[in-house]
């Protein structure tokens, strides 16, 4: 973080900064599908930064920000075999169709997704178990060895790692378990009524109904093309130039999109894997607010070390949210929906802060240990969205951001939060089209560089808007 740098820390900065470095240009490349396997030479470099003893201090110190950065350097740089390990069985494993044809899991899950009727889902879907049984069994050995990387620091659960890291968290369990309960009749029938609009059963086989976007007629303007343009309407064009978007399709390559902060602010890259709809643009939008606030807030990369990941995701969601709103699909998408497919588009977003809460609440009894967590996964799923899931999908979303942060749940969930009082800001200064103009630059810039400066408390402190525990959820 930008500003009064503890003692302890000092003398590692430059160390500090060359190691995420690496760290971070090996993830992006395997996310962008230019690496299948990471590159084991790195850790060995910064021994000094990943043996827990630096962590130990930052704990010590109750510098839990510093303690969290820390914290995930120690824990990358032993999970590097079973990260590959794991890597290799969702290349490695393939589904057999009844009639014999054998396909990559990725392209079942594909075909899956795009399946027009029940009986050709039931059908893929009954096709997925044994290879989602097979992903399934090597997310339990990756488990297993996160935890005996967390019991080499005497934690004995990941409830205890996440107390000492982040605090007490009881207050946002609260407030997701209140989000829940207060919205959940509504949520149900329009889900249910989607469903029926669809043509879909409530019973699915391999997982929950999914946020579909609204497929792009032709003539629409390419999602790096419009994103670029966004941002210099906002006036950060000579940022977004310094920003490559990979929109390159590889094997391998990650099915959503990621925003890679290598050397910040000058070397951040975004990649991303088109879909045809409406959320290549949100995917992309999103992921290129990180860009943007990862070039233009830090002066130096150690500025961003410790920052609260709560924020740039929020950063994240509220350009995100713009992509599906239909003032900016027409001037900078070149394309116009009608009202169902926006109230699709509208219901996507709910559903997916809706989904923020549910693995709060899902992953916190994990995490405290003794439960079922295959049952604990499908009740929670059929009580909040309606929908009987796979229980084979049980650690999936969970192990994706296991190996960087702790809990990422909950900054992804307290970024919601972030996103409702931001988007209140930018429209009392920019109007309610903000999004197309220029008269947010000068709060945009500030944000960013404040970000580099303060937690969340903090910026919500700057938003003028009281931190969502303190009140009702929205």
């Amino acid at each position: 973080m930008r500003g009064s740098i503890p003692g302890y820390l000092r003398p590692h900065v430059e160390r500090i900064e060359a190691y995420r470095r690496e760290i971070s240009l090996d993830l992006y490349l395997r996310s962008s599908g230019e690496r299948t396997v990471g590159d084991r030479t790195i850790h060995g470099r910064y021994p000094e930064l990943n043996d827990g003893r630096l962590f130990q201090t930052a704990l010590e110190a109750g510098d839990l920000t510093y303690a969290r950065a820390l914290l995930s350097m120690f824990i990358t740089s032993r999970l590097v075999d079973a990260n590959d390990h794991l890597v290799a069985a969702r290349l490695g494993t393939v589904v057999t169709y009844d009639g014999g044809e054998k396909v990559p899991i990725g392209r079942a899950l594909a075909a899956w997704r795009a399946a027009s009727t029940d009986d050709e889902r039931r059908r893929i879907g009954t096709a997925l178990v044994p290879g989602l049984e097979q992903l399934a069994a090597a997310q339990r050995q990756w488990l297993d060895e996160y935890g005996s990387i967390r019991a080499a620091l005497r934690f004995r659960t990941q409830s205890e790692l996440v107390s000492a890291v982040y605090g007490d968290v009881r207050a946002w369990l609260r407030h997701a378990e209140t989000y829940l309960a207060s919205t959940r009749d509504g949520f149900l029938r329009e889900a249910a009524e989607w469903q029926r609009r669809d043509g879909r059963g409530r019973t699915t086989t391999f997982t929950a109904f999914p946020i579909r976007g609204v497929p792009l007629p032709a003539g629409a303007v390419a999602s790096d093309s419009a994103v670029r343009r966004t941002a210099a309407t906002w006036g950060f064009g000579a940022e977004a130039q310094r920003i490559p978007i990979d929109l390159v399709p590889r094997p391998g390559k990650l099915a959503g999109a990621l925003c890679g902060r290598i050397d910040p602010p000058r070397d951040v890259r975004v990649t991303s894997q088109p879909t045809g709809d409406s959320f290549e643009y949100v995917l992309l939008l999103h992921e290129f607010g990180h860009g943007l606030h990862f070039t233009v807030g830090p002066d130096r990369p150690f500025d961003l070390f410790g920052d609260d990941q709560a924020i740039t995701e929020g950063f994240g969601i509220t350009f995100g949210t713009v992509a599906s709103e239909p003032g900016w699909l027409r001037e900078f998408a070149g394309v116009t929906f009608d009202d169902e497919s926006l109230a699709r588009m509208r219901f996507g977003d709910m559903l997916s802060a809706r989904l923020q809460a549910i693995h709060v609440l899902y992953e916190y009894k994990v995490f405290s240990g003794a439960i079922d967590y295959e049952k604990e996964f499908v009740e929670i799923y059929r009580r909040e969205t309606g929908i009987e899931i796979s229980p084979h999908l049980a650690l999936t979303r969970m192990l994706f951001f296991l190996g960087l942060q702790p809990f990422y749940a909950l900054a992804l969930y307290q970024a919601y939060g972030f996103r409702d009082a931001l988007w209140q800001r930018l429209t009392e200064v920019g109007g309610p089209t903000w999004y197309a103009n220029d008269r947010c630059h000068p709060l945009l810039a500030d944000l960013f560089r404040t970000a580099c400066e303060r937690d969340l408390t903090g910026m919500f402190g700057t938003l003028n808007a009281p931190m969502p525990t303190a009140g009702a959820p929205r």
